[in-house]
């Protein structure tokens, strides 16, 4: 009788042992899911945090010059129905303007990166 109560109660902690090796098993399962959408968020927030690094610089660059060529175009651009515009250049718009487009264009003939984060792999 006394070996038959000792072998449930074995039992009974074996199975108790299984079911808790079962429960740290699944835990772990998902532990690694969770890390995994964790490393995938990271990289992604890395993306877009690169994306709003070159639109800051972007716009760093470009609205000065934007703001420069608005401001003394204002008043040439007088809208009349009789005759058409008259759109002047003045050595401030050239000054400006110039050397933006001409960058722009010769990093886009070599396929240079637009900022210090294009060249992150």
């Amino acid at each position: 009788m006394e070996s038959e109560e000792e072998n449930a109660l074995l039992r009974i902690q074996t199975q108790g042992m299984v079911i808790s090796n079962l429960i740290a098993q699944r835990d772990m399962s998902t532990s690694i899911k969770v890390a995994s959408d964790s490393r995938e968020l990271a990289a992604a927030s890395r993306n877009d945090s690169a994306a709003m690094r070159t639109i800051a610089v972007l716009t760093t660059v470009f609205l000065p010059g934007a703001f420069v060529a608005v401001r003394y175009l204002i008043p040439v651009l007088k809208v009349s129905f009789l005759k058409p515009p008259i759109l002047k250049v003045t050595e401030s718009q050239a000054v400006f303007t110039l050397p933006l487009l001409s960058s722009k264009y010769i990093l886009h003939i070599y396929h240079l990166p637009y900022c210090y984060t294009d060249l992150v792999p």
